[in-house]
């Protein structure tokens, strides 16, 4: 029995490499990627031309795991951020995209990059296996060089996430801190590069060079480069936190303090001074720079990366758990539900 892969966007890919790269040769099957994202594993097939059959399926989105129509494994890419803290949004807990959201019928596991991802799967799908194995993506972070000392200016990275219709917390915070990006950049202070979440980097990069910032789409560069790292919304928030330290951690109006979703809103939140006003953003930078590691970071980070001394080697183990318990019947893809969007 093989294993095949599949991914139609660069950041699910990213956090699958490490683990396909990880399983036994014997086992590992065909890769299935989109067009745009083929180059960065040779020899793989265009997803369109993806097989229904007997084989499983490892995927890092539902747009995928749609695709794929059962015999996932499906990894829950990023942090396992979700939306489930307002009892009054059902769509937002019931998002097939995130963590024991509707839609996820016939995974064979589960593979969570920590307990706050995993319990709700685990609640919803109690025939799946669902497992705690870190995160095979910060494990390759870890390794990427930092960036050396300033001698002049240090560098600031700015990241943002996209529009998700879903929650107000959901959403972004770039029309709240633009104008105070644009004047941090004009002071000369710092050097500034610009990035974003995958689905709005079109409209990011093209804003960035209108401001004259220097855009960066992948982040391995940011890691590379930066020294601080600015973020609304996104996994690498986290990422940059534990594997460099200095972030700042950028709130917006909609973001509302009495809704507990968890991790980002609000357990995990303070990894890095957290603001919510535009005129104390070059402060905060200062702040970030001069205090690391930022007081109970690193409590916080255990929240979102749980130690787990080698993440790519669990999560093969619990592949090769799951590839070996009985299979449900594949469904077809448009019997699939998709109740709600699924938008990450």
């Amino acid at each position: 029995m093989s294993v095949d892969l599949a991914a139609s966007h660069p950041h699910y890919l990213a956090h699958l490499l490490p683990v396909w790269r990880a399983l036994p040769p014997e086992i590992r099957g065909d890769a299935y990627l989109a067009a745009p994202i083929r180059a960065s594993l040779p020899g793989s097939l265009p997803i369109e031309n993806l097989p229904q059959t007997d084989n499983a399926v490892l995927v890092a989105g539902f747009d995928d795991l749609r695709r794929v129509g059962g015999h996932a494994i499906l990894m829950e890419h990023g942090c396992g951020q979700s939306y489930r803290g307002d009892p009054d949004n059902r769509a937002a807990a019931g998002n097939p995209a995130y963590a024991g959201g509707d839609g996820r019928h016939g995974v064979l596991a589960f593979l969570c990059p920590n307990e706050y991802a995993a319990g709700p799967n685990r609640e919803t799908y109690p025939d799946a296996l669902t497992v705690v194995v870190g995160s095979p993506r910060l494990a390759h972070l870890q390794t990427i060089p930092a960036a050396p000392a300033a001698s002049e200016r240090p560098v600031v990275a700015f990241g943002f996430h996209w529009p998700v219709m879903l929650a107000p917390e959901s959403g972004t915070g770039w029309s709240h801190w633009v104008a105070a990006l644009a004047k941090l950049a004009a002071s000369g202070r710092y050097e500034i590069l610009g990035h974003g979440h995958p689905r709005a980097w079109s409209d990011l990069k093209a804003a960035y060079t209108d401001m004259g910032i220097e855009p960066v789409r992948e982040f391995d560069e940011v890691l590379a480069r930066a020294h601080v790292y600015c973020c609304d919304n996104s996994s690498t928030l986290f990422e940059f936190a534990a594997v460099r330290g200095p972030v700042v951690v950028l709130d917006w109006p909609a973001c509302r303090p009495e809704i507990e979703h968890g991790l980002r809103f609000w357990d995990a939140a303070d990894v890095g001074p957290r603001i919510i006003e535009p005129a104390g953003l070059s402060a905060a930078v200062g702040a970030a720079l001069a205090t690391v590691p930022w007081p109970g970071a690193e409590e916080r980070l255990a929240r979102v990366f749980p130690a787990v001394a080698d993440p790519a080697a669990a999560a093969v183990a619990a592949i090769l758990e799951a590839v070996g318990r009985p299979r449900v019947p594949r469904r077809n893809v448009a019997s699939f539900p998709r109740t709600t969007p699924a938008p990450i």
